[in-house]
């Protein structure tokens, strides 16, 4: 029997005053349908207990890393400390107030090596007020490089982290 090549896919989540939420975000990284992850948890100083219950988290799922900030150094070099020790082929960034599809990287996988491209964008919904505000990529910014750039600096493509997939 033929194995089927399954990519590491490396996961960076910032962790920050969020401990309301960060279970429902591990979860719903824990529970994909593409399972070969690396999910990475950067605890950033928080005053609350977001450490702690991310390191109950790895403490289960060797999956999960945990790295501690001592003091508080900021979203960018939380992620940039991420970065430091990926070692998958793909690389996602999740907030940790989110929660994914569950067949979110299975799908991001698909499209990436389908279509050959270096990064797949992809709608979200934003939660305000107990609603779930779709925010549509719209793909007519997506037909060339240029368009998408044109689209970025334009502001006509919301310009988040959390719904990028990168090779």
């Amino acid at each position: 029997m033929e194995s089927q090549y399954r990519p590491l896919v490396s996961i960076i989540i910032p962790v920050y005053k969020v401990e309301d939420y960060i279970g429902k975000c591990i979860e719903s990284l824990q529970n994909q349908t593409y399972s070969n992850l690396q999910i990475i948890l950067i605890e950033d100083c928080s005053p609350d207990d977001s450490g702690q219950i991310c390191d109950d988290y790895a403490a289960k799922d060797d999956r999960i890393t945990v790295i501690h900030h001592e003091r508080n150094m900021g979203v960018s070099k939380t992620r940039n400390d991420g970065l430091a020790i990926v070692k998958g082929e793909y690389i996602a960034f999740v907030d940790g107030d989110d929660y994914v599809a569950p067949s979110m990287i299975e799908d991001c996988l698909f499209t990436i090596q389908k279509e050959q491209v270096d990064v797949v964008v992809f709608d979200i919904g934003v939660l305000e007020n107990g609603t779930i505000i779709p925010r549509h990529m719209d793909e007519r910014h997506f037909v060339n490089i240029k368009s998408a750039y044109t689209a970025l600096i334009e502001d006509k493509i919301p310009n988040y982290l959390c719904n990028k997939f990168f090779t």
